[in-house]
């Protein structure tokens, strides 16, 4: 996502334009240019977070605008900003459920001459960007998705008490193996606090048999000794 960040700040939409990229939740997926005060490292942490955290005016301006129109596509759609104006494109990219946005915006300004040649980088951005978001996210994906789905199924096999080994995750991906030894050793905690319990339970259980066993031979012998004392006049009681 940051490689993709990077690309779209260096998209020529014109001398004050920009290119974004967001999720159907309104969430960063591809930063537009850098404001020259903010370091390029503190700028691209803002990736998948809100579209607010840019603090762009133009952004913040043009959002209010797609918002009032039902956050429809619209290939040029004229907003302000102060006293500027400004024009943009909004556009979605459906790729299986998910729908992401790719917003062009730029002062109306910028386009007061060479209009075409403007026109024709802009269509070049968004065919790169949206390749570039394809060849992304189905190589996320299927780097993603299969070490994901098998930490799912040992999590749920976990949570039903199934001790067979688990599936190794294979992943290059840092956090995700993290994940993953992470659980592996939940697994062999709980494994041994399972055998451990399992111990001690079947002890207990032997413990109680021999009391009982102990206890029936005293009701046993109780019986006999009372049997003798009936025999005494008075009849004396074992109690006695």
């Amino acid at each position: 996502l940051r490689d993709l960040s990077i690309a779209t700040q260096k998209i020529p939409v014109s001398q004050h334009g920009m290119t974004l990229v967001l999720t159907s939740d309104e969430r960063l997926l591809a930063l537009p240019v850098r404001p020259e005060a903010i370091p390029l490292q503190e700028w691209l942490k803002r990736v998948m977070q809100p579209v607010s955290a840019l603090g762009l005016l133009p952004v913040d301006g043009l959002l209010a605008r797609w918002h009032g129109l039902n956050r429809s596509q619209m290939d040029e759609l004229p907003f302000e900003v102060g006293s500027e104006r400004w024009l943009a494109s909004v556009r979605p990219y459906v790729l299986g459920n998910e729908k992401f946005w790719v917003l062009v915006l730029a002062p109306a300004a910028d386009f007061s001459s060479a209009w075409q040649s403007v026109v024709l980088a802009v269509g070049a951005a968004l065919f790169g960007v949206l390749g570039l978001a394809l060849w992304m996210t189905k190589a996320g994906t299927s780097r993603l998705s299969k070490p994901l789905e098998v930490l799912a199924e040992n999590s749920r096999r976990i949570g039903q008490l199934d001790w067979s080994p688990m599936p190794e995750v294979f992943s290059q991906v840092k956090e995700i193996q993290q994940l993953a030894s992470s659980q592996k050793t939940m697994h062999e905690t709980l494994l041994e606090n399972h055998l451990e319990l399992d111990a001690r339970a079947e002890e207990l259980r032997h413990q109680v048999l021999a009391l009982q066993a102990t206890e029936a031979n005293l009701q046993q012998k109780k019986d006999m000794l009372q049997t003798i004392l009936d025999n005494f006049p008075g009849g004396v009681s074992v109690a006695n």
